[in-house]
């Protein structure tokens, strides 16, 4: 197991314990410096400088005490941002949330499809999307899906 996959199930318990989601963690070195960088998400909701402000307080002492991290480094806790990929095998938790999909097949002659995801099941998606002013729902094979990404409404 990976230093970074240690890390992700040691915080695991204390992020998902307070509403929020561990999107990622790196490892980086910047101008010197190694930082942990560790986003985090709130479904549903944006997380705030407070869920910040607190995470940083609440996993600071425990990735000191498991000793981790033998050297010095920043910790960062962040947001992935308003638009950030989304592991497909994580789809489910993205239900009612704004999204785009890359396909391997255009459906509807795109490629490319904006939408809400509504359904998630292992076989496939539905997204409700928007084709001039008629709210529509696709089915979408799972294995038809490239990538997915979250993304702002306009």
């Amino acid at each position: 197991m990976s230093i970074i996959e240690t890390i992700e199930m040691l915080i695991k318990p204390t992020v998902e314990s307070h509403g929020l989601r561990v999107v990622e963690v790196v490892l980086a070195v910047e101008y010197g410096e190694k930082f942990l960088r560790i986003a985090l998400e709130k479904p549903g909701g944006s997380l705030l400088l407070d869920d910040i402000v607190l995470m940083t307080q609440l996993l600071n002492p425990i990735l000191d005490e498991s000793k981790l991290m033998q050297e010095h480094y920043i910790l960062d806790i962040t947001s992935p941002g308003a638009e950030h990929p989304i592991p497909l095998q994580e789809l489910d938790h993205y239900i009612n949330t704004y999204i785009q999909l890359s396909l391997l097949h255009a459906v509807s002659e795109h490629d490319v499809i904006l939408g809400t995801l509504k359904r998630v099941d292992e076989a496939s998606i539905e997204l409700q999307i928007k084709q001039k002013t008629v709210s529509k729902t696709l089915t979408i094979l799972r294995k038809d899906i490239k990538k997915a990404s979250t993304a702002i409404k306009v």
